[in-house]
């Protein structure tokens, strides 16, 4: 119950108004205002670009819907990710753990999507040779070690929240991230 009302308490602050949201296993929802700045609140804050750039693994996921298709890749249990600090993002899904070292799975990966940092901790992703904005992202980092656990385990000062967010800045599901260590 605990991890429920705290979790609430994190999406609450976290998510606002967005624009558009795409991804290709629901139908694009366009959302109404401009995303609104994430302020130090509890255990978290709005990330930084430069807190963003590096290579992430997923530690948790959570979604209050259901998609279509079970076996899309961003619902597999593996998952990474690299944010660029010229804009690059790259990411790997996987039903199996993720073996091979990052640098060696992140070359082989072509880049595909490219991301805009903006103040607040938004983070919006385009797709090559595609116009317009495919999926707004919120980032907070936690500040704290253990302030939030459950049977999964503990987060820890450092790791991310990334949310997308779609109509209204309802949160459509919620990654947990901890940095890879290099």
């Amino acid at each position: 119950m605990v991890r429920y009302i705290m979790m609430t308490m994190v999406l609450g602050a976290i998510i606002g108004p967005a624009t558009t949201v795409e991804a290709a296993d629901r139908s694009q929802v366009k959302a109404f205002g401009k995303p609104k700045a994430v302020l130090q609140a509890g255990p978290f804050r709005s990330c930084t670009q430069n807190e963003l750039v590096g290579k992430w693994q997923l530690i948790k996921f959570d979604s209050p819907y259901q998609f279509r298709d079970p076996h899309a890749g961003y619902l597999l249990p593996y998952q990474m990710f690299q944010y660029s600090k010229q804009g690059g993002v790259k990411s790997a899904h996987s039903p199996k753990p993720l073996m091979n070292s990052t640098d060696e799975m992140f070359d082989a990966i072509p880049p595909a999507m490219s991301y805009q940092f903006q103040h607040g901790g938004i983070v919006r992703l385009t797709k090559q040779g595609r116009e317009g904005i495919v999926e707004t992202w919120r980032c907070a980092i936690f500040i704290e070690d253990g302030v939030v656990s459950d049977r999964d385990g503990t987060l820890q000062r450092g790791d991310l929240i990334m949310t997308l967010v779609g109509r209204h800045g309802d949160s459509l599901f919620v990654r947990y991230l901890r940095r890879v260590p290099t």
